[in-house]
């Protein structure tokens, strides 16, 4: 058996862990009751509205480079971004079980940032690939 394989799935494994480990860590911080987001960005755009981009921008990153690497297809965007909107509307939908309010806002800046991560995430995989 070549060291090549090996080690690729050894990355495969580590990004994927490392993607389930910022999920729940993502989930964490959206339904904890007393957890606020320090104040971010241009005056007049709320900040929650900024975390919860970014924060669904890196979780679609990650989950669409794990999903390339272990598939090894690019039509995984899509699907990424889709199920990432539906999961981020679930988890607004649960946040008032902890005392939290699910927005329609925050939704869609979720849905945002999934899409865009995971555009990203296509972008560089297809740049690292054509360089190397």
């Amino acid at each position: 058996m070549s060291r090549q394989p090996c080690q690729s799935r050894r990355s495969a494994w580590f990004l994927t862990l490392a993607t389930f480990g910022y999920a729940c860590l993502l989930f964490w911080a959206t339904h904890a009751p007393d957890v606020r987001p320090p104040s971010i960005g241009p005056p007049g755009v709320p900040s929650d509205k900024i975390f919860h981009f970014l924060g669904y921008a890196a979780f679609a990153f990650l989950t669409t480079l794990c999903l390339i690497v272990w598939r090894g297809r690019h039509r995984v965007v899509l699907i990424t971004a889709v199920s990432l909107t539906f999961i981020a509307g679930l988890d607004e939908l649960t946040q008032p079980l902890t005392h939290r309010d699910a927005e329609f806002a925050d939704w869609c800046a979720d849905a945002a940032g999934a899409f865009a991560g995971a555009l990203v995430a296509l972008r560089l995989f297809a740049a690292v690939r054509s360089s190397g």
